[in-house]
């Protein structure tokens, strides 16, 4: 039997030095070495520039990133009082990041909880759209969107 791994020890909180009390919307993304900056920026913004925006966007560094990646996300957690980063001290995986996410959100006992991707971007309304069938639809748990490939 192989030892359970504590996925803690994998990450640590940078910017900000704590999680809120309680956050009804949560949204979760993970970074990693290949992901470029405009990218990552493009998508940062268009989940705080949601019309309903998440109460806490936590964003896992995935082991190493380039300085920029690393840069542009510690002046975002500054400039946006939402934003949370969290780096992984090796590379573990995106299964490994989001469940470091869900894990380490559960105890705020959130309503609502989004996924997106760094190389991904929101339309401004993503969020509420969402909400309001979930809001609409109680029999409905998970919900998927559609997509529009950009290039």
């Amino acid at each position: 039997m192989s030892p359970t791994l504590n996925l803690d020890s994998q990450f640590i909180i940078k910017a900000p030095a704590s999680l809120p009390n309680k956050a009804t919307i949560v949204c979760g993304m993970s970074v990693y070495i290949n992901d470029n900056v405009d990218w990552v920026q493009q998508a940062l913004e268009s989940v705080v520039n949601q019309t309903v925006a998440p109460d806490l966007y936590m964003i896992v560094i995935d082991g190493e990133v380039s300085a920029c990646i690393s840069e542009y996300l510690l002046k975002a957690a500054q400039k946006y009082p939402n934003v949370v980063i969290v780096q992984g001290l090796k590379n573990q995986g995106l299964s490994a990041c989001m469940n470091y996410i869900i894990d380490s959100t559960i105890a705020l006992h959130p309503k609502y909880f989004f996924r997106m991707d760094a190389d991904d971007i929101c339309v401004p309304t993503r969020f509420e759209k969402q909400i309001e069938f979930l809001d609409s639809h109680p029999e409905v748990d998970v919900l998927g969107s559609a997509l529009w490939e950009v290039d």
